[in-house]
């Protein structure tokens, strides 16, 4: 009966930590800034949409925190003074090209009023 009741335990307990580990959102590109002081500003990142809390106070200009492999993504999940951070989203319409001049003969390269 020990033997039957150990495999069963096993058999749950290797259905449930997959469950667990996916529920965390993939961060490879994504930091863990402090929300919560401005102290951490002066950076060049925001807060993700990945992060299910959002931000305390401060949501752009963030500084990632020094990642030692500590768990900081997971205090992330449970702190509302810390967020996943990353790059800025680009702007609707935004490719990241830039302007590529004009054929009017400014010297300022639009293609405004003649």
């Amino acid at each position: 009966m020990n033997l039957r009741f150990l495999s069963a335990s096993a058999a749950a307990l290797a259905l449930v930590v997959p469950s667990t580990a996916a529920a965390k959102p993939a961060t490879s590109d994504l930091s863990v800034c402090n929300t919560a002081s401005q102290n951490w500003q002066g950076g060049d990142l925001t807060v993700s949409d990945l992060d299910p809390q959002g931000a305390l106070h401060y949501d752009d200009q963030l500084r990632p925190k020094k990642d030692n492999g500590v768990g900081l993504v997971n205090a992330a999940m449970h702190s509302r003074a810390l967020a996943l951070c990353g790059d800025p989203a680009p702007a609707d319409g935004d490719t990241g090209g830039g302007d590529t001049g004009g054929g009017t003969g400014n010297d300022w390269g639009g293609g405004g009023i003649v």
